[in-house]
């Protein structure tokens, strides 16, 4: 994205650019959802009126180092770890829609995105993997400009494609998050005739709850449960 500045008056369309600044926790939420607070410049400093913006949010796993637990974590995302040469490509985590209020010169918002702890999702499995330092994230945005030229008179233009940023999020603030809501939880997708396969089990064998059925399940197979292993 270009550097330079637009004078008040330009007849040149707005280029706003965009820079993540943290990643809190949103309060008081029914639903674990973490705010990005972002930063929006139009260096021209024309009045925008409002920004429909479309952000999509990627994890670049390329962009960190990992220990010896989180590469076998890992194993069912990116393969052998001689091979995450190639496996370790930026993958999505999620979709946001965000009005921009009204603005000039620039001014503060929040993307806030909704944060499912479903270990079956790619964005979970990786977060769940990595027990400390940072995720790599990519912000690319796009989306609409409503603003007034010159005039007064509205007008759109489109955000540019190259419109970007990049951020480390601490995975400790991701664990804060959603251990908040689900202590020493997680949640993994099964058929429904699965499911039913367990209720059953359950209640012919009077046990208290589903998570019962799977520990005398696993306690009983021919090759008893690791330490730690996951059941993703």
């Amino acid at each position: 994205m270009s550097s330079s500045s637009h004078v008040v008056g330009s007849s040149a369309n707005p280029t706003p650019r965009i820079e993540i600044l943290s990643a809190e926790p949103q309060r008081f939420a029914a639903t674990p959802i973490m705010n990005f607070a972002a930063r929006i410049t139009e260096p021209s400093e024309r009045e925008i009126y409002t920004i429909a913006l479309s952000c999509q949010v990627n994890i670049d796993p390329a962009r960190r180092s990992y220990d010896e637990n989180a590469r076998a974590a890992l194993f069912d995302l990116f393969g052998e770890p001689e091979r995450w040469g190639a496996t370790t490509r930026s993958f999505m985590w999620t979709q946001v829609d965000v009005l921009v209020k009204s603005f000039r010169g620039s001014q503060t918002f929040d993307i806030p995105v909704s944060c499912s702890f479903d270990t079956e999702l790619a964005a979970v499995k990786f977060f769940y993997s990595v027990t400390d330092g940072e995720v790599p994230l990519t912000f690319m945005f796009s989306g609409t400009v409503f603003y007034r030229d010159d005039s007064g008179g509205l007008r759109l233009t489109q955000v540019p494609w190259s419109c970007d940023a990049r951020f480390e999020m601490p995975v400790s603030t991701w664990r804060g998050l959603v251990d908040h809501f689900y202590p020493n939880r997680a949640w993994v997708g099964v058929q429904r005739e699965t499911l039913d396969a367990l209720r059953a089990y359950r209640q012919e064998n009077g046990l208290p709850s589903l998570e019962a059925c799977v520990k005398e399940l696993l306690a009983g197979a021919d090759r008893p449960a690791r330490a730690g292993e996951r059941l993703a």
